[in-house]
């Protein structure tokens, strides 16, 4: 019987290529793996949806302005004042008007209201007038 060598170099280049074959096969399995499983979620959110296992929810979010709103009364309420104003009197202010209470969501209530000034500074309507920044407060330019 007749055995040919192969010289080490020789037969570690061929591992390593099936090496590399190997790896790519793999990766394609992955590949073809995640797209069943996001197939099979699909199938299996439609026969819920269908059965009646589950729902499509949307969530309802609450507004408390109408479009525009805000910045209309904070404007509003600092030309009223005409001197500054801390975003707490501001929100104070504007959910007594709107009739929102306060007690609910109070820092929620009073970012919205920050936010806004700040959309206002940024169109230079309003100028923050403190450097405080647990109590800003705010006037008109001009």
């Amino acid at each position: 019987m007749n055995v040919t060598l192969i010289p080490d170099s020789e037969l570690i280049q061929c591992l390593k290529n099936k090496q590399l074959v190997i790896n790519q096969q793999i990766e394609e399995c992955k590949a073809k793996i995640i797209e069943l499983d996001y197939n099979y979620n699909s199938i299996e959110s439609t026969i819920k949806y269908l059965s009646g296992e589950s729902s499509l929810v949307k969530t309802n979010r609450t507004y408390i302005f109408k479009p525009n709103e805000c910045k209309i009364l904070t404007l509003d309420y600092l030309r009223l004042v005409n001197e500054s104003a801390t975003s707490r009197q501001i929100a104070e202010h504007l959910a007594n008007k709107v009739g929102f209470n306060l007690d609910k969501e109070p820092v929620q209530f009073q970012n919205t209201i920050v936010k806004t000034l700040r959309k206002l500074e940024q169109k230079g309507l309003v100028k923050q007038v403190s450097e405080n920044q647990k109590m800003l407060s705010w006037c008109i330019v001009g």
